[in-house]
């Protein structure tokens, strides 16, 4: 099923999606940003697995087939992030690939909130609904970096593997939310905080990665301060 959320915009997306009416779910909502978007796509959807995509990003026609594929592989896994490619506003893709930096196919807690938020935190997997159900949708207290959170959350209940072929286009352009660094450092604040107050035995296991991100987050946010 695919399903369309639109989030209040001005843009003429109903006028523009009208001839697809017959194979989408088309939703029009007030203004939630982009947790309680794809929240909205949670609550309207019916299937066993729930992939996300961004208005701005695409999928290159295997990626679904190939996803699914890893999940047959891997069979307790809850979900599969995908390896990355960047595109330009005119779909003309760079060399740029977003994947998996620490070490393994399996995403941890610790990779996570370090060396992996690129790719694992920084884009939303494909994820089996019923984890959704037990675990929750995305926190709409956050702005930008609403992926993170999700999938820092998750990876301390369920595994989480990398399909390492780049088959998600990664739009680059002017109006990406991430281009928000004040929001995404205080976003990444809040789920530092959230973390430590949620799990403060993994953040004393692991306190230098922990540090190291809460420093950085705090030098974003002093930086566009003072910008």
């Amino acid at each position: 099923e695919i399903i369309v959320v639109d989030d209040g915009s001005t843009d003429g997306t109903s006028r523009a999606l009208r001839p697809y009416f017959r194979d989408i779910r088309y939703i029009h909502q007030e203004n939630r940003g982009l947790a309680g978007a794809r929240n909205r796509g949670i609550e309207e959807s019916r299937g066993e697995f729930l992939a996300f995509l961004d208005s701005d990003d695409r999928f290159e026609p295997r990626m679904l087939e190939v996803v699914l594929d890893t999940f047959r592989r891997h069979p307790h896994a809850g979900s599969v992030a995908t390896a990355e490619r960047e595109i330009d506003s005119w779909n003309r893709q760079g060399e740029r690939i977003f994947t998996k930096r620490s070490p393994g196919y399996f995403f941890t807690p610790n990779g996570l909130v370090g060396r992996d938020t690129r790719v694992g935190c920084g884009r939303p997997a494909v994820v089996r609904r019923r984890w959704v159900e037990t675990l929750g949708g995305f926190d709409e207290q956050i702005r930008c970096a609403v992926d993170c959170e999700l999938w820092i959350r998750y990876s301390f209940h369920m595994p989480i593997v990398l399909q390492p072929e780049p088959l998600v286009l990664r739009r680059t352009h002017d109006a990406n939310l991430s281009n928000n660094r004040k929001q995404d450092a205080l976003d990444w604040l809040h789920i530092l905080e959230k973390l430590a107050r949620e799990h403060p035995d993994f953040v004393e296991r692991h306190r230098p990665t922990y540090r190291r991100s809460l420093a950085k987050n705090y030098l974003r946010y002093g930086r566009e301060l003072l910008a």
